[in-house]
């Protein structure tokens, strides 16, 4: 596996939680900017986003997806995307809603050919 320098190498700490892929549109609002990626997978503790430009890593922000607002970090930034940690886990009926809405987006896509 090739790992960039900007997202190193996961070695300790407690397993990952478990990702979810889907595709939604997001609105990130730092103290500098709004930003509109696309959320490509979440889990209770964080969610990775794709689009450009991206906050820098560090940054702290305000995730908006559909009905889920939370507080977040900009953990990594590796070209076009982007990794986020929530400061306070989703609940989790929240997130099953935000990956039931996500899913669906994601089967259209691909049902169609996109990518």
């Amino acid at each position: 596996m090739n790992f960039s320098p900007s997202r190193p190498r996961r070695t300790n700490g407690p397993p990952r939680a478990p990702r979810a892929p889907v595709l939604l549109p997001a609105a990130v609002v730092t103290m500098s900017a709004y930003q509109f990626p696309e959320m490509v997978d979440i889990s209770q503790a964080g969610a990775k986003l794709r689009g450009s430009p991206l906050p820098p890593k560090g940054s702290t922000a305000l995730l908006r997806v559909g009905p889920l607002e939370v507080l977040c970090r900009v953990m990594w930034v590796d070209g076009e995307q982007c990794g986020i940690r929530f400061d306070e886990a989703v609940p989790p009926k929240m997130l099953k809603q935000v990956e039931l809405a996500g899913a669906v987006a994601l089967e259209m896509v691909q049902s169609h050919g996109a990518t």
